[in-house]
């Protein structure tokens, strides 16, 4: 299987434990899609690995920092990675990451193979801005970054996280910063 999108909406855990099993099925896949509560379902499920993985979008109801690396730690290859922070979504109770820590050194995927990171839903917690300056900072083959702020913001607001997170040092010389804000692109304006 060459691509594969999970969409599951489903919020009583025990009732999905089946996820992981179909994940570990489609570990072969070169995209994938996990959408709804889809990641949540691998928060307490053993870690495997993604060989051929070069582009997910990820779901994420609980944003982990933990989650996160140890996901990467595990794709080895991939080249695009789309993350929507859902977490404030109403739909979705909170859930804390039962995994283990992941490993003290820095991802393959993040400084040999990561060409594309876009981060959908930024709410500006210490979490996201601690996993995007991480991805900002080793990844060494990194040529788009790509920041979508919630529209919760005020101009002021905006204009310190794009300085903030704008003055964070890249490890790829060739990595462009780029911010849509979520109000801007309702009304049919974009600013980057």
């Amino acid at each position: 299987m060459v691509e594969a999108h999970l969409d599951i909406l489903h919020n009583d855990i025990k009732y999905i434990g089946w996820v992981p099993h179909l994940l570990h099925a489609l570990r072969e896949t070169k995209f994938l899609a996990l959408k709804g509560y889809t990641a949540l379902c691998l928060f307490s499920a053993p870690a495997f690995e993604f060989h051929r993985l070069l582009n997910l979008e990820l779901d994420v109801p609980c944003f982990n920092t933990n989650f996160l690396l140890n996901f990467l730690h595990n794709s080895h290859v991939l080249e695009t990675l789309v993350i929507h922070d859902i977490s404030r979504d109403k739909y979705f109770r909170p859930l804390e990451y039962d995994g283990t820590a992941p490993p003290t050194m820095v991802p393959n995927c993040v400084t040999s193979h990561l060409k594309s990171f876009e981060f959908r839903g930024y709410e500006d917690s210490a979490g996201e801005r601690e996993f995007i300056a991480y991805l900002l900072q080793r990844g060494l083959a990194l040529k788009t970054v790509t920041i979508h702020l919630k529209y919760v913001f005020n101009q002021e607001t905006k204009y310190d996280i794009v300085s903030e997170l704008s003055a964070i040092p890249r490890g790829s010389a060739t990595c462009q910063l780029n911010f849509i804000d979520q109000n801007a692109v309702e009304h049919g304006m974009n600013s980057h």
